[in-house]
């Protein structure tokens, strides 16, 4: 798989993601509609520690150094 999120992109994805998820199940006794807060906290999480993202691939966004050229199939390096 490849990696469309840069390292600081990642750290930030990373760290509000394990405190989303945290604020999330601390409160998940008190209140149903933290559970979407976990979710997505899990979400930022998982796609900060993997390094991809399917919303910036859908838009074609990368946040790596690498620059992209869209060839049709699948991205390339220029």
């Amino acid at each position: 798989m490849r990696q469309n999120i840069g390292s600081v992109d990642r750290t930030i994805r990373t760290l509000v993601g394990l405190g989303m998820s945290m604020l999330g199940i601390f409160r998940l006794l008190k209140r149903r509609r933290n559970l979407a807060l976990i979710l997505i906290g899990l979400g930022l999480f998982t796609g900060g520690l993997l390094g991809y993202c399917i919303s910036y691939d859908l838009m074609g966004i990368s946040t790596t150094n690498s620059k992209f050229v869209e060839t049709g199939q699948d991205l390339e390096l220029s």
